[in-house]
């Protein structure tokens, strides 16, 4: 139960004559680091209540502000005066009758020496701004004690006090010893704040409770309530994770709790406040601040106050203090408690000087700035200087002498007293010897620190004392002074007389840079190399297991499920097994060990022994490729040099971000993701292995990672700094409407890129439509900023890339759509959605890159088939024009994975029409089956097409039947182009004809058609691409399709535009195709652009297949530089499309339309051949088919050499009146893609695998 005690706050005397509540307000919170915006009049105001509580007493805030004004010297601004809080004073005393009470603190920059009249000034600024006569109480605060400015703003603080415009002199964070050293010096302090809570005892542990007793100096504790943390609100919660979260005051004060034994040692005392204050019925922070206010010399607590409409709240809290009284029992069972904590370091005000800088931001080593250069003195001991530094002293000129001269890295700092940098102090520290010993070891201190040495160098001290009777008090000072800095120099002490009877004693010291350390550790290793033999031989022994046994890593799998799990749980026991035997075992290991690690001992060094492990190490995990029992590398011939080394950083970045995708924090896991990429850049191979289990469980999470990657910060300046600047406007976000036809409202977003301001857009009548690829799940415009700005750039045509929504919250065919609808509104608005002048319809090239080839592919289907089913018509669609091209870059056309190539997929690429261009492929494919089997050639009578067979008898109704039968409104699909789809026999071929004679054995293994030449599709050929996996192929389609939809793979050429019926590949746009020779997706470019051929002639597709590369090149052009020239060879195609549109119109509108005539594919086969197949002739044959197997391998060579000379002549050839570029690099046909596809693949099995690989 409370007691019926008034909750009026108790009062106290400082300085023998002022009356303060022992309870102040403390005004940091309306200082830097809390509010930044004050209402100085509202705060005024709210000083009301407080006064009328008794709380008439207002310290300014720990968190300095600016001080001066622009009129005044550099050297004025030093002073730290509070100008917000004290304009809320000023306001205070000019708007109310109450009187209060002001403290104010000076705070010094470091090392900041200020003249008297500078300081006056700033008292005067003060005053003014408070509307006062006098600060009754000013408070100093010291950043270094090295530095004897100090000494000297005190001797002004003094001087100012003297005329009355200061009351009381008072310190901030002082230690017991140099406040006895002022106050022996003949300062008067009044006060000293500092640091004091239930859990901050170093002021009763200390010596600094019993100097401010006998002193009658009065202590102001802040910190009382730790910020916050000793309240209701913390009980049993647990420890805060992420300080970023915490206000200025938490952050600091974790620090304290954490020093002073950790969380679990707060709660406890926490649970100890609590129950004192229910027994009282009080709130915890009531109890805390009555704990400290009965700690000796606390004459008050210092209780921060907001000043706001909140404050009543708070100040009826925190007069509870007042209102009871703890008693014995409160008082043991607090000490109980508190028995569990550690002692903080150090003395008061230790956490502003040296560390552990218990403060909220932690080290203040940039206040204890010092005055010399390091730089220059590391330069000068480097060149064999002689370095001296001078004090200042007034006998150092005229007996020639130095404080501390420095050669090499020894220090020798002459004898030295408590000299006085103010002549009216005869001596720092009076006449106290204690404290002369202290103000002397500052003095050294800040001479070995100039030279480039710390007081923890010392190692020898001369004393020499005035009278034998200060021995005692003079070695505590130089005990206490280097127990702080954690050393035992050795030591002299003399007494003798010393020159000048007001010093009582002086002290020489020399200090070795470096030789600490290095004793120390010296020591251990002697006292100790038969252990660290020991420990590092049992490591070795340790690693020599887990390395060559399976017995603990074989138990997931003999449990039958590997397990995440278990594998920790077995990391973490064989780390607590190793530790508990370091822990509990002999240290110098069992017994036969230790004779080993004696006799290894007089061998081997620690250092020897530690590199001998650690070589063991590398040696035994590296074994297999010393002594040639390495696994092949599957990847050694597969791509490029240039591409390897892209993929070989594309594979980091996913294995550092994917690392780094649980972290909670964006800025912590974007900055993470870049530095486990350059780990993973080192540990390439770890990299590759973490990749593997993560697309084996890829989730849409995992895929918008890897795909977003480019678009944070650091990426995304990496890539504006490589990137070439292209175009001078930013692009802007554009929304585009749906038109009115549309099932849809909800407006598509994009992005345009133009070079040039928005008014410019009027001129132009021609637009690119770009959709992006990304798996139909990620990936925005933002990602293909490499290629949106040089096409916007280097062409000067508006390019509009659609934003359109992903998959798996918005399935197919939402996505498509979206393109379809904003190609209908371009078409509709005459391109003003774009921003277009609207005067005719512009002309449009739609271009896409992997999922955005699907979908831009499709998109043409929907625009081709517009306005022509009665449902369409129904729903007020109109017929759209047709694009006028397309630029299809490596493109995904087929959603049906599937493993072989079908005979209609074949006839494609063998149809007589392109047998010039196709050679290789067609010979590549015959040798499929031959190689895996192990033959080295084909039989010498073995021809590529085969065998003519006889016709068999076909009926009336078979004719019929297999009569072609006329086209409906929209034909039907034709799924016999899916690389899934079965391979569909024509009837007259499935059947077997009667009349057919018995096949020779020579021939005996021609197929009709060709039933045993397997041609495997890209997709499996190339599964383990680094780009682009089954895995995610696997996951991109089933999150296209959404858990709701199941369309027939077979049929919907909407989702497989290869699908598409001819009736509307007849009525396709002039496509350009540009992908890679190892992409798991070429098949799909290659039979999409056949069967456009195949619609409507060579003109109707061209295709670049680029040797050695697979998937995304252009996504990557920063590490792959190479990708640049073919993202300009793209805005080359957008250009001449434009061109020949403008071609046919202009022929169109003069009544003699032409048609122009091209080569079809773009190819460096037409500059240096591409890749010749070598063929192996054997010799001739001994059975009855010789002869004729001899014509029909001439008739074959002389085919080649004709086919071979007719690619030279081709080489010269010139497209669209541009000649050829020697830079660009592509293969010389799709018969050259899958030869040297399933050489590579076949060819392992027997040997004979592809010598050049994918070269550069």
């Amino acid at each position: 139960m409370a007691n019926n005690k008034s909750s009026k706050p108790e009062r106290t005397t400082i300085g023998g004559s002022l009356n303060i509540p022992r309870m102040i307000s403390g005004l940091w919170q309306l200082a830097g680091g809390h509010d930044q915006n004050v209402d100085v009049e509202a705060a005024a105001k709210a000083m009301e209540p407080l006064i009328e509580a008794g709380l008439d007493c207002f310290d300014m805030a720990d968190h300095y502000g600016d001080a001066g004004e622009s009129c005044l010297s550099p050297e004025f601004l030093i002073l730290r005066l509070l100008t917000r809080v004290e304009l809320v004073m000023g306001q205070h005393n000019s708007s109310s009758t109450k009187e209060m009470i002001a403290f104010t603190k000076w705070c010094p920059l470091e090392n900041g020496v200020t003249s008297f009249e500078n300081a006056e000034k700033a008292v005067d600024l003060a005053l003014k701004r408070m509307k006062q006569e006098k600060i009754e109480l000013m408070q100093y605060h010291a950043w270094d004690y090295t530095d004897d400015s100090y000494i000297r703003n005190l001797e002004h603080l003094r001087t100012l006090q003297k005329q009355g415009k200061i009351g009381m002199i008072g310190m901030t964070n002082t230690d017991a010893a140099h406040l006895e050293l002022l106050i022996n010096t003949g300062f008067k302090i009044a006060t000293n704040q500092v640091s004091c809570s239930v859990i901050d005892r170093r002021h009763v542990r200390g010596r600094l409770a019993s100097v401010c007793t006998e002193h009658d100096v009065g202590i102001l504790a802040y910190g009382t309530l730790l910020g916050g943390y000793l309240s209701e609100k913390w009980l049993g919660v647990d420890e805060p994770k992420d300080e970023t979260e915490l206000n200025w005051s938490l952050r600091k004060y974790l620090r304290f709790i954490k020093a002073a034994g950790g969380w679990s040692s707060y709660q406890v005392v926490l649970q100890a406040l609590s129950t004192v204050a229910k027994k009282h019925g009080v709130g915890i922070s009531a109890v805390a601040t009555r704990h400290v206010l009965d700690l000796p010399a606390v004459s008050a607590v210092i209780v921060g106050s907001r000043l706001s409409s909140t404050s009543d709240k708070y100040t009826a809290s925190n007069l509870e203090a007042f209102s009871f009284a703890l008693d014995a029992e409160d008082m043991a069972l607090i000490a109980k408690a508190q028995e569990g904590l550690s002692d903080i370091p150090g003395d008061c005000g230790d956490e502003y000087r040296r560390p552990p800088f218990l403060t909220a931001k932690g080290d203040l080593s940039d206040h204890l700035g010092e005055q010399d250069q390091d730089v220059k003195i590391a330069k000068a001991i480097a060149s064999g200087a002689r370095i001296e530094y001078s004090s200042g002293s007034y006998w150092e000129p005229i007996a020639s002498y130095c404080r501390a001269v420095r050669t090499g890295n020894t220090i020798r700092v002459s004898g030295t007293t408590a000299n006085s940098p103010v002549s009216s102090i005869p001596a720092i520290g009076g006449k106290s010897a204690r404290s002369q010993t202290v103000a002397i070891l500052d003095i050294v201190a800040r001479a070995i620190k100039a030279l480039g040495g710390d007081l923890s160098d010392v190692v020898q001290t001369r004393i020499f004392l005035q009278n034998e009777e200060d021995v005692e008090v003079v070695s505590l000072a130089h005990g206490w002074a280097f127990k702080c800095v954690g050393i035992r120099p050795s030591n002299t002490l003399v007494v003798s007389g010393v020159i000048g009877d007001e010093f009582l004693a002086e002290i020489e010291v020399e200090a070795e840079l470096g030789y600490r350390e290095v004793l120390r550790e010296t020591n251990t290793f002697l006292e100790r190399a038969h252990v660290i033999n020991t420990s590092l031989f049992l490591l070795g022994i340790f690693s020599f297991v887990q390395q060559h046994t399976t017995l603990i890593n074989m138990i997931d799998h003999v449990l039958g499920r590997p397990s995440v799990k278990f594998r920790k749980i077995q990391v973490l026991a064989v780390v607590s097994f190793w530790s508990f035997y370091l822990f509990k075992g002999n240290r110098d290991g069992p017994p036969k060990l230790r004779k080993l690690s004696r006799l290894l001992e007089k061998y081997l060094t620690p250092w020897q022994t530690l590199v001998i492990t650690l070589l063991y190490l590398y040696i035994a995990r590296n074994l297999g490729k010393l002594v040639g029992l390495e696994c092949p590398e599957p990847l050694a011939n597969l791509y490029t040099r240039s591409y390897f080394r892209a993929t070989w950083v594309t594979t980091a970045l996913d294995a550092g971000f994917w690392s780094a995708m649980r972290i909670r924090r964006k800025w912590i896991r974007d900055f993470a993701g870049v530095i486990f990429t350059f780990y993973y850049l080192i540990a390439a191979e770890q990299a590759d292995e973490k990749v593997r289990k993560v697309r084996g469980m890829l989730t849409v999470d995992h895929l918008r990672v890897s795909w977003n990657k480019g678009t944070t910060p650091y990426l995304g300046f990496l890539s504006n700094l490589l990137r070439p600047r292209f175009m001078r406007y930013p692009p802007r976000a554009i929304r585009i409407p749906r038109p009115s036809s549309s099932d849809y409202k909800d407006p598509v977003n994009g992005w345009l890129f133009f070079d040039g301001p928005l008014s410019a857009l009027k001129a132009h009548t021609k637009i690119v439509l770009d959709i992006p690829g990304g798996g139909f799940v990620a990936m925005d415009p933002r990602t293909n900023d490499d290629k949106l700005f040089a096409w916007a750039g280097k062409t000067g045509l508006p390019v509009l890339s659609l934003d359109y929504k992903k998959a798996p919250e918005f399935p197919y065919p939402y996505a498509l759509n979206e393109c379809y609808d904003v190609y209908s509104t371009i078409i509709a608005s005459r391109g003003r959605c774009v921003g277009l002048s609207g005067d005719t319809i512009p002309k449009v090239v739609i271009t896409g890159d992997s999922a955005g080839g699907n979908l831009a592919a499709s998109t043409t289907l929907m625009i081709i088939e517009s306005g022509k089913t009665d449902a369409r018509q129904f729903m007020g669609q109109g017929t759209l024009p047709i694009p006028d091209g397309l630029v299809l870059i490596y493109p995904g056309l087929d959603m049906n994975i599937g493993n072989w190539m079908s005979d209609e997929q074949m006839s494609l690429i063998k149809e007589k029409k392109y047998r010039k261009t196709n050679k290789g492929i067609i010979q590549r494919k015959s040798m499929q089956y031959t190689l895996a089997a192990g033959t080295p050639h084909q039989s010498e009578d073995e021809d590529e097409s085969p065998m003519k067979l006889p016709s068999p008898p076909v009926s009336r109704e078979e004719t019929t039947e297999l009569s072609p039968r006329k086209p409906s409104k929209i034909s039907l699909p034709s799924p016999q182009y899916s690389t899934a789809a079965p391979t569909i026999l024509s009837p007259s071929l499935t059947r077997t004809p009667a009349n057919i004679d018995p096949l020779t054995p020579s021939t005996s293994h021609h197929p009709a058609p060709l039933r045993t030449r397997l041609a495997m599709s890209s997709m499996i050929s190339y599964f383990n691409d680094r780009i682009l996996t089954p895995e995610m192929m696997r996951a991109m389609i089933i999150l296209y399709i959404g858990p709701h939809n199941r369309p027939d793979f077979s049929t919907d050429y909407l989702l497989s535009p290869i699908l598409a019926p001819d009736s509307l590949l007849a009525q396709f746009p002039k496509t350009y195709f540009i992908t890679g020779e190892r992409d798991p997706l070429v098949d799909d470019t290659v039979i999409f652009a056949g069967r456009l051929r195949r619609c409507q002639g060579e003109d109707a597709a061209e295709v670049m297949l680029i040797p050695g590369i697979s998937h995304g090149f252009l996504q990557f052009v920063g590490i792959f530089p190479e990708g640049w020239k073919y993202i300009f060879q793209c805005g080359k195609w957008m250009q001449e499309i434009f061109s020949e549109s403008e071609q046919r119109e202009l022929a169109k509108a003069n009544g003699n339309e032409r048609h122009h005539r091209r080569t079809r594919t773009e190819s460096s086969g037409d500059e240096d051949m591409g890749l010749e197949m070598r063929m192996s002739i054997s010799g001739k044959g001994k059975g009855p088919g010789d002869v004729n197997g001899n014509g029909e391998r001439r008739r074959k060579e002389k085919l080649l050499r004709e086919e071979i000379g007719s690619g030279e002549r081709g080489r010269t050839r010139l497209r669209g009146g541009l000649k050829r570029q020697k830079s660009m690099v592509s293969l010389a046909s799709e018969d050259d893609l899958l030869g040297r596809r399933m050489l590579g693949l076949v060819g392992g099995l027997t040997g004979r695998g592809d010598d050049g690989g994918a070269d550069d």
